[in-house]
């Protein structure tokens, strides 16, 4: 059978890059106010400066030794354990843990003074590890998220018809409002030196539909660019409710328009049965059934959707420390936020065995 599949279309791109064409800016020039704002946990605003002693903002804290070590994937080299200061010794068990960045799925939400975001719109920082990835043409391919300081994952779909071309692509961190540079920190444009495709991929029924990029030079994480947390390759998220962001069309077909502010919307996410029972009252119809290993249901609620656009974008779901896990990334659909039809994401646990073997870190000598 063959899908009717319309948030898997790739973009206008002349049509996308009129667009974006004021929003593709230079940032070397940018100049940040000081201090910035930033949400506490009950959304109050506070001064940065007056959180610089929290052990959820200070980039040394006490944490178990276990969760101190190089792990494989990310911060391969930036994680140490240092002599605590005096007054701030750790417990027993614990050590006083440094990194070069926030911990993978924390977020900051930072005010922007002149900016104050609508319903349905993110706040800047929110979804620091989203990406846009855009060819050196200024043509929008897709969105993606930052899974490493080298790393970004994506939907493969989203690639396929400019990596054909043979076309250079970049990939931007850290933006929220394309229209301005009024963000109290700048977005940071870096050069994709390779893109690796699932070598599962089918481009007619998108299975396995999830690709690597791995940047010309690793990235810095600040407060409005943080890796993601990746699943183990068991997780499942049936019945959470999570969120997916992205700066997609606002409705499908012609009258939808591409969004400059990201936006976000919850979903919650369906078992594989209750997604077939939806899907199979579409035009799929009743004889359709979805491949769980490369596939996951989230949403089927009126207004509540991704769109057109928003391919490769991260569907994420809140641990219970706070942090941000992976769980999936916007694949397909029929339109858009309609009742009782589901969107379709990436099963990214079910993908985590080959992400993880394109990550993997070149050897490196101790000394």
């Amino acid at each position: 059978m063959k899908l009717f599949i319309v948030t898997f279309f790739i973009v206008n791109s002349k049509n996308f890059t009129t667009v974006l064409s004021n929003f593709l800016f230079p940032v070397n020039n940018f100049t940040s106010p000081s201090p910035p704002v930033m949400f506490n946990t009950n959304n109050t605003f506070v001064n940065q400066q007056e959180r610089s002693d929290s052990a959820s903002f200070n980039l040394c804290t006490c944490k178990s030794a276990a969760l101190c070590t190089t792990d494989g994937y990310w911060n391969i080299i930036d994680i140490r354990i240092v002599t605590p200061p005096i007054g701030t010794e750790c417990d027993p068990g614990e050590v006083y843990c440094c990194t070069a960045g926030m911990d993978c799925g924390m977020n900051r939400m930072i005010r922007v003074p002149e900016i104050i975001p609508s319903s349905g719109q993110s706040n800047f920082g929110e979804y620091p590890w989203q990406v846009l990835i855009i060819t050196l043409n200024n043509d929008y391919v897709g969105s993606g998220a930052l899974i490493t300081n080298n790393h970004i994952v994506t939907a493969a779909h989203r690639l396929t018809h400019f990596t054909k071309k043979g076309q250079h692509l970049f990939v931007r961190l850290g933006d929220w409002d394309l229209q301005t540079i009024k963000e109290p920190y700048p977005h940071v444009d870096v050069i994709v030196n390779q893109v690796m495709i699932h070598p599962q991929y089918d481009s007619t029924t998108l299975q396995y539909d999830v690709a690597i990029l791995t940047l010309l030079s690793p990235v810095t994480t600040t407060l409005n660019i943080n890796t993601i947390c990746l699943p183990l390759p068991d997780s499942s998220f049936t019945s959470k409710t999570c969120w997916v962001s992205g700066w997609g069309k606002d409705m499908f077909g012609p009258k939808g328009n591409y969004q400059s502010i990201q936006k976000k919307v919850d979903v919650t996410i369906l078992s594989p049965d209750d997604c077939n029972r939806h899907l199979k009252t579409t035009k799929l119809g009743p004889n359709f059934s979805l491949d769980e290993d490369s596939f996951v249901c989230a949403g089927g609620y009126k207004g509540k959707d991704a769109c057109t656009g928003d391919g490769g974008s991260p569907l994420v779901c809140q641990n219970s420390d706070g942090s941000w896990m992976l769980a999936g990334l916007v694949a397909w659909g029929l339109g858009c936020a309609q009742h009782g039809v589901p969107g379709v994401y990436v099963n990214i646990p079910n993908m985590m065995s080959w992400i993880q073997q394109q990550i993997q870190p070149l050897p490196f000598n101790k000394r």
